[in-house]
């Protein structure tokens, strides 16, 4: 195996667990410290903090807001997704995106996020694989469903433009010098549209390129339409790559990392979503995926490892009493992460990892996910 190390400018991290407060809270915040995760992905739901139009849900955001107070306190960078799924019922009820009159309401609730947590987070994603939801969606067979679809990609690239702005425009006016904003698209095998579509328009560019170059760049080829007339300009500080395990391997997401960061003249960030199965494998894989990203020379500034669990059992256990454990996948990003040779970590931690330590009592071993985790490749040499 080849020596590397990470980017100096790289943090590795993982996504924060839903719902969590309290003592809970306190709990994942020590396992996050113990895996050295850098930066942590928020969720933030639409629905739960806008339940109805207009008004606003503060218990909500004053959980939002110790969970980025925490992890600010153990030098954990938050990174703000502020839609992945969740729309309000009211909102969809109107005609979600496929209404032009409704972009204003989610213009609205990012400024709500910004008034409430803004002084807390530098970093924000408008859009989290917004692709893939409108893409598999049901919206209909044939024209009638293509046409729907692209109007929906239209209307939420427009209104990430509108939410880049926003949240710069913010953020500046109160001297906040160091705001990144951006977006994530889901690296996906999504199905192919019938018919003559699927003779006009290539999968590559109605799922992945064509929306990329909309978000970041303000450039709508059709079948995309700028309903909102954004011009032309640089409208992302990062691209993010929702990347989802079964897709490919490691050269394939390498492959994907150079395509993002030349169509959208950006720094990428990484949204892994993570290998089911054993351990090993899944060090393996994590192991893959640097070693691509490494060997890619694409300027990647953040890898997130998504789950923080697998099957019920998570990467790192408690690490609150005498019977708690990093899993070694979980100890292996926390070396990698430290910095040193990327190759040295994962051998070390082979060699000390031994048989798999049981759960402490009372908790819920996960089921065997079956095999030694596939080869996923190597990045480009």
């Amino acid at each position: 195996m080849d020596t590397f190390r990470l980017h100096g400018n790289m943090l590795l991290g993982t996504e924060a667990a839903p719902g969590t407060e309290g003592a809970a809270l306190c709990l994942e915040t020590a396992r996050l410290r113990a895996l050295g995760a850098g930066a942590c992905l928020v969720q933030v739901r639409w629905d739960l903090v806008e339940p109805e139009c207009g008004r606003y849900d503060e218990e909500v955001l004053e959980a939002l807001r110790e969970r980025l107070l925490r992890l600010r306190s153990q030098e954990i960078r938050p990174v703000l997704s502020l839609h992945r799924d969740g729309e309000p019922a009211w909102f969809l009820q109107r005609g979600g995106w496929e209404r032009e009159d409704n972009l204003r309401c989610y213009l609205r609730y990012v400024g709500k996020i910004l008034r409430s947590l803004g002084h807390l987070a530098e970093e924000y994603i408008t859009f989290c694989n917004p692709n893939v939801a409108v893409w598999q969606e049901e919206a209909g067979e044939g024209r009638r469903g293509f046409l729907r679809r692209t109007l929906m990609l239209s209307h939420i690239a427009c209104t990430h433009v509108r939410a880049y702005r926003l949240i710069h425009d913010f953020r500046e006016r109160r001297g906040w010098r160091d705001t990144a904003v951006g977006f994530s698209l889901g690296m996906y095998p999504l199905p192919r549209e019938k018919g003559v579509i699927s003779r006009v328009f290539s999968p590559e560019a109605l799922h992945r390129s064509l929306p990329l170059r909309a978000m970041a760049r303000g450039e709508f080829a059709p079948p995309l339409r700028n309903v909102l007339r954004v011009r032309p300009g640089k409208w992302c500080d990062f691209a993010g790559l929702g990347w989802a395990p079964e897709a490919a391997g490691g050269r394939a997401l390498a492959l994907y990392c150079m395509m993002a960061a030349r169509a959208a003249g950006a720094p990428l960030y990484v949204l892994d979503e993570g290998k089911p199965g054993d351990d090993g494998g899944r060090m393996r894989y994590i192991y893959e995926n640097l070693r691509a990203l490494h060997y890619s020379h694409q300027p990647v500034l953040r890898y997130f490892y998504l789950p923080l669990a697998d099957g019920g059992e998570p990467l790192g256990r408690g690490l609150s009493g005498p019977g708690d454990f990093l899993r070694p996948s979980g100890r292996f990003l926390a070396e990698a992460g430290r910095g040193g040779d990327v190759t040295e970590a994962l051998e070390r931690v082979r060699a000390e990892a031994g048989p798999e330590p049981s759960p402490p009592a009372g908790t819920r071993e996960a089921a065997p996910a079956g095999g030694t985790g596939r080869d996923v490749g190597a990045g480009p040499e």
